[in-house]
């Protein structure tokens, strides 16, 4: 037997100088016989440490070797020295698409180098925004450009300039939606206040009296006036109705609204009475305006001469 079982005989030079034990026993040649060179003689150099790893060793053997990093977490997170390697090459790709977020001396241009790389549009303009707004609302032209260079300057992202422009519009829509709902019902509460009202002056009659009030109004008025008054609310108001009702007795009397005019000729009771069957025996009489209008003044006359002589 020889001093060293393995794969070559005699003192083996390579990494090191020694005996060598391998698997078999007796001289043996391996890659060559005698004296066997490898990548130096004698004691190998700190670098020469690298040729002794492969994918697979272990980070136990590496901090034996270099044991200053053996407590170290950014070294100690790895298993293999391949795995090292790979999170090695990770953070330097991370490094290079990093951003330095400038201090409050950075310049204007470092602050848009930052902002770009947020991925802020090119130009103002860029910004592309989704407006849920109520029918008939759209975004002034000025104030639309006022925030887009707003956005621009203080640096926000596409994203971030429409999650901030949609905050705006959906407030805008509940303060809309939540005076419309208080409008409409202030309304309503001066409309029944109204009709008491009404009911009121005109009791049974009220009904009969309060329409020839609204024809008239509509004979004298513009649609745009009447328009007006049913969104203010202003066509319900008791004393209003009151007046066109008014009204509608002078232009019926024949009689202009300042009062001129030839004076209303003098009818009984039972003049309208007969008046009032005649247009009832007439066929098809309620689809004729004109005897419908006639026979609703007739109405109203006789009721007021009955107020008049109770």
């Amino acid at each position: 037997m020889s001093d060293g079982q393995g794969q070559g005989t005699g003192n083996v030079q390579g990494q090191g100088t020694g005996n060598v034990q391998g698997q078999g026993t007796g001289n043996a040649q391996g890659q060559g016989t005698g004296n066997v060179q490898g990548q130096g003689q004698g004691q190998s150099s700190t670098d020469d440490l690298a040729f002794r790893y492969s994918d697979a060793t272990p980070m136990n053997e590496f901090f034996r070797d270099y044991p200053q990093y053996a407590e170290n977490p950014n070294f100690t997170k790895y298993k293999t020295v391949k795995a090292f390697a790979e999170g090695h090459e990770a953070l330097v790709a991370k490094l290079g698409t990093s951003v330095n977020i400038p201090g409050e001396d950075a310049t204007e241009d470092q602050l848009n180098e930052f902002y770009n790389k947020l991925g802020r549009p090119e130009t103002s303009d860029k910004y592309e925004f989704e407006d849920n707004l109520p029918e008939g609302f759209a975004i002034d032209a000025d104030l639309d450009k006022n925030y887009r260079d707003l956005a621009y300057s203080i640096g926000l992202t596409q994203k971030q300039a429409q999650d901030l422009r949609g905050f705006y519009n959906e407030a805008v829509k509940a303060a809309y939606e939540k005076n419309t709902q208080e409008v409409q019902a202030r309304l309503a509460e001066a409309h029944a206040k109204n009709v008491e009202a009404i009911k009121e002056m005109w009791k049974q009659d009220y009904k009969a009296k309060t329409q020839i009030a609204v024809n008239t109004a509509k004979k004298v008025l513009s649609q745009s006036t009447l328009d007006y008054l049913d969104q203010t609310g202003l066509g319900n108001n008791a004393d209003f109705v009151r007046d066109f009702y008014e009204l509608s007795k002078k232009l019926s009397s024949g009689k202009f609204v300042d009062g001129s005019g030839d004076p209303p000729k003098e009818v009984t009771l039972e003049e309208l009475d007969s008046e009032a069957m005649k247009i009832l025996r007439t066929p098809n009489w309620q689809n004729d305006p004109k005897l419908k209008q006639r026979y609703d003044e007739i109405t109203l006359q006789r009721a007021d001469m009955r107020d008049a002589l109770n």
